[in-house]
């Protein structure tokens, strides 16, 4: 991401951003905002109940907790603890002019930041792929044993386990 000394000329406009992905601009961990949101209430786990919630009872210990703030547009990162404030910039396409197919290069994420995000999400690779006979979808009966904000490797859910015909899943 590359640093500019200063904003680009413009003017404001409205815009209200409620989900993102995004690196963090010190550490460069990923960060999912709303991922915190199974460490919080049921009430605010919706973007709209969560943004009223932080109007109201801005220093409410629950409000207090969440790392991104949908009112106050307030990120605080999860890993170094560094606070920003998250906006949009928009950018203007000249009339006429050729629609760009290909994105560009700081949203695409790379392979690196796809497997840490399919990690965050709760995302897991069985090892040696899906043959087409297999089933797609599994249930694991037993609950998970993992510490708040960490992993058990006995754990039957985010361990390193053993599936049926030997294949370990991690």
């Amino acid at each position: 991401m590359p640093d500019v000394p200063r904003m680009p000329p413009g003017r404001r406009c409205f815009a209200r951003i409620d989900r993102f992905e995004c690196a963090c601009p010190h550490c460069g961990r990923l960060i999912f905002a709303g991922i915190d949101k199974r460490y919080l209430p049921k009430r605010l786990v919706e973007n709209n109940r969560a943004r009223a919630a932080a109007k109201q009872r801005p220093r409410a210990e629950s409000v207090l907790r969440m790392f991104w703030n949908p009112y106050t547009q307030r990120l605080a990162c999860p890993w170094c603890d560094h606070v920003f404030t998250v906006g949009l910039v928009f950018y203007p396409v000249q009339k006429r002019s050729r629609r760009i197919l290909t994105p560009a290069p700081d949203v695409e994420p790379t392979a690196a930041e796809v497997a840490e995000m399919r990690r965050l999400g709760g995302g897991w690779f069985k090892k040696g792929g899906r043959r087409t006979e297999e089933h797609a979808n599994l249930v694991v009966q037993a609950e998970c044993s993992c510490p708040d904000q960490g992993i058990d490797p006995v754990c039957p859910l985010h361990g390193n386990q053993t599936l049926e015909g030997g294949e370990s899943v991690s």
